[in-house]
């Protein structure tokens, strides 16, 4: 019967990476692999309040945190049928009331298609995620029911036009760890550009 919102700013991230493997366009199969490494400044307020009262980790514009994380992508595509992994580890620190996200994990794969219609290009995909996280300690005490140990699995688009990008996904919850009396998650729609 509770119903919260909060609107804002978040984090702001800033990552680099370095190209180990780069697409020869000579060959017919081609393929990258990039890693990198970034950072999540506490840029989004985590500490809004509503009659006084600070709102709840989870629904707060920023963490309070400095976190640091670490990805890896492997792309390999021949003719218009291509294949995607990426794997990323995130390491979180603890803001000023002693919340800290546990370490996580967030790891995909896609089975895309390549489709050129004149200027636009088309990306229908299918897509696994697997997230992990043991989840929320306040004062070094772990909420249990704020884990996330989850595969979702469902079908997206992509539609590149010269520099702009929209990118849409819809999954599906094929594994979640749920505790007794808890929400399961249905599914995720993510949109984007």
């Amino acid at each position: 019967g509770v119903y919260n919102t909060n609107t804002g700013i978040g984090d702001i991230s800033l990552n680099s990476a370095y190209h180990i493997i780069l697409p020869n366009p000579e060959h017919k199969i081609k393929h990258k692999l990039f890693v990198g490494a970034g950072i999540k400044l506490p840029t989004g307020n985590c500490n809004v309040k509503k009659d006084h009262t600070r709102l709840e980790f989870d629904i707060q514009c920023g963490t309070g945190s400095y976190d640091g994380f670490f990805y890896a992508n492997y792309i390999i595509i021949s003719n218009h049928l291509g294949f995607s992994i990426n794997a990323n580890y995130k390491v979180n620190g603890e803001n000023k009331f002693n919340e800290k996200v546990n370490n996580s994990t967030s790891n995909f794969a896609s089975l895309f298609y390549k489709v050129n219609i004149k200027t636009v290009t088309l990306y229908p995909l299918i897509q696994a995620n697997y997230e992990y996280t043991k989840g929320l300690e306040i004062n070094h005490e772990l909420d249990y029911v704020s884990g996330v140990n989850s595969l979702l699995l469902g079908p997206g688009l992509d539609i590149y036009y010269k520099r702009i990008s929209i990118n849409t996904l819809w999954q599906f919850s094929a594994y979640e760890e749920i505790y007794p009396n808890e929400l399961q998650l249905a599914g995720k729609y993510r949109d984007w550009e």
